[in-house]
């Protein structure tokens, strides 16, 4: 289960968000409801949900920014582990 989000940067619609600056300071509940207009990032979401749950590092560089130079991360907590998206691979923190 992901119990925390604790970075997105230069992914999708996400230039740079952290958990300081997320509802909730990106913890995640049980169940999780989200609702927001087109265009916002929800597909984004979810495929860095698969691609964290798949190891399949190829979902998630679907939606790499291609406005904003850097590298893409992204960074959970998955039932006290951290895993870390750098350098195109997920890798245990």
């Amino acid at each position: 289960m992901i119990n925390k989000i604790f970075k997105i940067k230069n992914y999708a619609r996400f230039n740079n968000v952290n958990s300081t600056n997320m509802p909730d300071k990106g913890i995640m509940k049980r169940v999780n409801l989200i609702y927001a207009p087109n265009g916002t990032g929800k597909t984004s979401l979810s495929l860095i949900f698969q691609s964290l749950s798949t190891k399949n590092e190829k979902l998630i560089l679907k939606k790499k920014s291609v406005l904003v130079e850097g590298e893409l991360e992204v960074g959970a907590i998955l039932d006290d582990k951290a895993e870390e998206f750098k350098r195109n691979q997920w890798t245990d923190k």
